[in-house]
């Protein structure tokens, strides 16, 4: 999906796997995509995916 980069402003393609980190191809930016509720935003990347979880 194209959805435009926070950082750079350039439209990009977009994974459509909620939470995963990518580069933005542009910027060379990681980015991260989220679905919320029924849209779809990208944001810059937090270090890991958001669903990990480290209380092992």
């Amino acid at each position: 999906m194209m959805l435009t980069c926070p950082l750079c402003d350039e439209d990009i393609e977009a994974p459509e796997i909620d939470g995963e980190i990518f580069k933005c191809p542009v910027c060379e930016e990681k980015l991260q995509s989220f679905r919320i509720g029924k849209f779809w935003e990208v944001h810059k990347a937090m270090e890991r995916r958001y669903d990990e979880d480290d209380d092992d």
